[in-house]
C-alpha cells in the first residue's frame, strides 16, 4: 500500500477476514448493504439481528 509521498505502510493482511466480493450481502460491523431499486442501503445484518434477539431473551 503506497502513501502519497511513496513511502509504504507495512501492515499486515488479515487472510482469514479479508473478503473480495459483491458488496450484497457482505456483514461489515454488523451492517450490510442492500439494492433497492437502484440504490443501495445500509441495514442491520440478519446474524446481528439473531444474535440480538437471543440476548433479549435471555
Amino acid at each position: 500500500m503506497a502513501c502519497k509521498r511513496g513511502r509504504y505502510l507495512f501492515l499486515r493482511e488479515n487472510k482469514e477476514n479479508t473478503v473480495v466480493s459483491y458488496i450484497k450481502g457482505v456483514k461489515y460491523l454488523g451492517y450490510s448493504l442492500y439494492v433497492n431499486k437502484g440504490k443501495y442501503q445500509l441495514t442491520v445484518h440478519p446474524k446481528s439481528k439473531a444474535k440480538m434477539k437471543s440476548r433479549l431473551k435471555y
